[in-house]
């Protein structure tokens, strides 16, 4: 039933219905009446399908568009063209590096003697060698003299009885007021 159509009005348009259209013609006009009604709710339907998939679009191409720019504002892209740019340069410095350090090694036969003997074999160093020439090594040995490594060999401590250079000794009447009589 239409809705504020209660049976009192409805009672009374069927009899205004049957006075105005007739007995003869009001199935008649009923059915048409059914079948327009029947094509009305069916575009209504239609209608609201229609709003609601242009609505589900619209969600769509918004949440489309919000993952387009959250890759975009995350910069995973940028980050992983970064990354492979670093491994391709990483790569490239290392291959740099190995052919560098890479020297032709002498045959296995051309080694001489003293290649070949143990180490315990070899003659023991008696002395490394240094980069100061002997003048400025015994230069420094003297000056250092008799250094024991672990000992303190800065300036001794001043004595706590030594006066302040700068300062001027007080006497008792130039103490202010309080600090006369009282022990220093």
């Amino acid at each position: 039933m239409m809705p504020g159509v209660g049976f009192a009005e409805m009672v009374v348009l069927v009899l205004v219905a049957i006075v105005v259209i007739g007995p003869k013609d009001l199935p008649l006009m009923m059915r048409k009446f059914g079948r327009f009604t029947g094509k009305m709710r069916a575009m209504a339907f239609e209608f609201r399908q229609g709003f609601e998939e242009l609505g589900r679009q619209a969600e769509l191409e918004e949440l489309r568009r919000e993952v387009a720019d959250l890759k975009r504002h995350t910069g995973m892209e940028e980050f992983t063209r970064e990354m492979e740019k670093d491994r391709a340069d990483m790569e490239r410095d290392l291959r740099e590096a190995a052919s560098a350090s890479e020297t032709p090694r002498p045959a296995p036969a051309a080694r001489s003697a003293e290649q070949t003997q143990p180490v315990s074999a070899l003659p023991a160093a008696t002395e490394t060698p240094s980069l100061l020439p002997p003048e400025a090594i015994a230069a420094l040995n003297a000056r250092l003299g008799d250094y024991h490594e672990g000992e303190d060999h800065g300036p001794p401590p001043a004595p706590l009885t030594a006066p302040i250079e700068g300062a001027e000794t007080l006497s008792a009447d130039r103490l202010p007021p309080e600090r006369q009589g009282a022990p220093a």
